[in-house]
């Protein structure tokens, strides 16, 4: 049954087909789902321990995550593998759609050439008769046509290709809902554990390790989504709709005006599951460097592991146009203050050494200190002149606004203290500081209504706990 509707997700021909097989999916993973905890029988069990970790073996799944031996038994035994997806699916989902947004944005307004940004790739013209065409395994090459028709009917205002960028959006959600329903769980027992074993069997981790993905391009893909929303390319759509002359068209022009509303929503929903895809990442990152630091990793684990969070890092630092929409974008709070910590530590910090099993690296950094860096004006002038004042005080303002959501975030609270370093009002008292020594290194610094309004909540702050 899983196997069906899922076919008849990724071939609907209607909005209804797409919406209703979509919605059956989620409702059956969360009946029958492939991994979960059992509760323990034990009488220490009411503290709130977890208990076991179930895996059905036997349950379905949209992910080929076996040997290519079993590829070729599953193919010989008569199973069709189509329509499934192997380590390249995200990859190239990804990669599609910051294919199609751009070449989307060239046809609303040619713009001239430049130096390639994070994710540019070369146009290609879609190719819907491939669909009927021998796939290769995993079916990846379905998906990317279908990710790149969804990218080119974004970008129009007719929607006569509305259902596919529905249909692929659809499919992308759901399979970052796999992965996330896989992950969690095992996530939940190894806090108990610290049992590697739970993570090298995730379906994230199989499909990461894969020799076939080039990891770094993926999350530069994922970062060029989430830079490129598209919602400006929505709002024209709407402009475009909201007058009609010809009163026999009024029904197809409040048909059209629904079909916007629910691809602009269905657009933030697909950028809310790359984040979510990107922190699973970064948690995988984090799990396996601890129990890398602890000879729990072998040769079996693959041989990849730049880890995300420095590959991110590393392309905000190299594309500084990307540093303001990513943010503003990004809202998870606890990779959010950690992406701004680590920028912060490469030009605060002395460069270590590091080997595989070493654990001097740059995470010691807080936001506390990171602010301390400006309250003379010898330092705040050293990193200026590395960053400039404006990234600097983009950086200073998300990373409050991190610590703030934090604050009311009951799952991080070991994290909070230890990454953020201080109290709020200490954070508070600093980051007025912090503006006002940048402010004094350049007497012409302008500030934008975000950066006004969390020094405006720190003023605040300030003034209720004094």
């Amino acid at each position: 049954m899983f196997d069906a509707i899922f076919q008849i997700l990724r071939d609907s021909k209607s909005l209804e087909l797409a919406m209703a097989s979509y919605q059956l999916l989620s409702e059956l993973e969360q009946r029958y789902p492939r991994i979960y905890l059992t509760c323990s029988d034990k009488p220490e069990s009411t503290s709130g321990r977890a208990g076991e970790l179930v895996v059905v073996k036997e349950a379905w799944s949209p992910f080929i995550v076996g040997s290519e031996a079993s590829h070729t038994e599953a193919e010989a035994a008569g199973k069709d593998l189509d329509h499934l997806f192997d380590s390249l699916a995200l990859k190239r989902a990804a990669l599609l759609m910051q294919e199609g947004w751009e070449r989307g944005r060239a046809e609303v307004q040619p713009e001239p050439s430049s130096k390639p940004s994070i994710g540019s790739v070369p146009a290609r013209k879609a190719n819907p008769g491939n669909l009927g065409g021998k796939r290769i395994k995993g079916g990846s090459e379905r998906f990317s046509v279908l990710v790149e028709d969804m990218a080119l009917a974004v970008k129009r205002t007719d929607f006569q290709l509305v259902i596919k960028p529905v249909e692929c959006m659809l499919l992308f959600q759901y399979l970052v809902n796999v992965l996330e329903a896989d992950f969690l769980p095992r996530q939940t027992l190894y806090k108990e554990t610290s049992n590697w074993v739970l993570f090298r069997e995730s379906i994230l981790n199989i499909l990461l390790g894969s020799r076939k993905l080039n990891f770094k391009s993926l999350v530069r893909d994922c970062m060029s989504i989430m830079c490129r929303r598209c919602h400006h390319h929505i709002e024209k759509n709407f402009q475009d709709l909201r007058y009609v002359k010809d009163s026999r068209d009024k029904e197809a022009h409040n048909s059209n005006v629904s079909l916007a509303i629910a691809l602009s929503e269905l657009e933030k929903g697909t950028c809310v599951a790359v984040q979510e895809l990107m922190t699973l990442i970064m948690e995988l990152d984090l799990i396996r460097k601890e129990a890398d630091l602890q000879g729990f990793t072998t040769r079996v684990d693959g041989f990849r592991w730049v880890p995300m969070l420095e590959i991110i890092v590393d392309e905000l630092t190299y594309n500084k146009d990307y540093i303001s929409p990513f943010l503003m974008v990004f809202s998870e709070p606890k990779w959010k203050l950690e992406i701004i910590l680590q920028y912060f530590s490469k030009y605060t910090t002395k460069s270590s050494v590091r080997t595989r099993r070493s654990n001097e690296t740059s995470n010691d950094a807080t936001l506390e200190a990171i602010l301390s860096f400006f309250s003379t004006a010898t330092s705040t002038k050293n990193i200026v002149k590395k960053i400039s004042s404006e990234v600097a005080k983009l950086l200073l303002v998300h990373a409050f606004q991190a610590c703030l959501s934090l604050q009311h975030c009951s799952r991080h609270n070991a994290y909070s203290a230890e990454r953020i370093g201080g109290t709020l009002s200490q954070i508070s008292n600093k980051l007025v500081s912090a503006f006002q020594s940048l402010r004094k290194n350049d007497e012409d610094l302008e500030m934008t209504a975000f950066e006004k309004e969390a020094l405006f909540a720190a003023a605040t702050i300030l003034s209720q706990r004094s």
